[in-house]
């Protein structure tokens, strides 16, 4: 926090102290790259967002490997969207 406001990455840890999600906030908004990961510490999806906005490519992974790929343009998918 910076005078009371969300600024730098919030991380959340399970109860086995594995990292399950990153999320990047700048002036109190998500801003940068989200990520989660699963059980294992395992990216599971990424997304990008600018003023906590959807904005670049959408992953979807499976053991770590990118299973799936879609694009968001002012919070909205315009690419390989049916998901």
């Amino acid at each position: 926090y910076r005078r009371g406001v969300l600024n730098g990455v919030s991380e959340t840890w399970d109860e086995k102290g594995k990292l399950r999600r990153q999320i990047p906030y700048e002036n109190g908004q998500v801003h940068g790259v989200y990520k989660s990961f699963d059980e294992m510490g395992v990216i599971e999806e990424d997304m990008n967002f600018v003023r906590g906005i959807r904005n670049g490519t959408y992953h979807r992974y499976a053991f770590g490997k990118v299973v799936f790929e879609a694009e968001f343009k002012d919070n909205r998918c315009v690419k390989n969207c049916n998901f």
